[in-house]
């Protein structure tokens, strides 16, 4: 349900980082807010707050989704917060999933198919490989 929700949390620091711009004649950088991915991440972001504050989130929740932002691994978060790897990442999957349902639309895996499928106009076989690659939508990182 939540495959682009989990991409987009796993891509937090590198999608923050792609909005700064080198501008060469002023020596500065400019900021592009236009970046589909940014703007994704501010709405699953503001959506966590919201969760967190209504109580449907826990402060767990948040910091495990917080410590694979990072690039911690799943063995190195369950000796931290000594929990089961599998309990990392059942907790990473049912956040995820309370944020993609809870935002609707594209951050759902249908609503993101239908969006990818419009935007792009995929046909046949580009349509079955983006199904398969949302339905493997596991990133394993041991």
């Amino acid at each position: 349900m939540s495959w682009i929700v989990q991409n987009l949390l796993f891509d937090r620091y590198r999608i923050k980082e792609s909005i700064y711009k080198r501008n060469d004649m002023s020596n500065s950088y400019d900021l592009d807010f236009n970046s589909e991915e940014y703007n994704g991440l501010l709405l699953v972001e503001k959506k966590i707050s919201e969760l967190l504050n209504s109580k449907i989130l826990s402060k767990r929740d948040v910091r495990i989704m917080e410590l694979l932002s990072q690039g911690n691994i799943y063995s190195d978060i369950a000796d931290e917060l000594k929990m089961s790897k599998n309990s990392i990442k059942k907790s990473f999957l049912n956040s995820c999933n309370k944020i993609a349902f809870s935002l609707g639309g594209e951050f759902t895996d249908y609503g993101y198919m239908n969006y990818m499928i419009k935007k792009y106009k995929l046909k046949g076989k580009e349509i079955k490989k983006l199904e398969e690659l949302i339905i493997k939508r596991k990133r394993i990182r041991s």
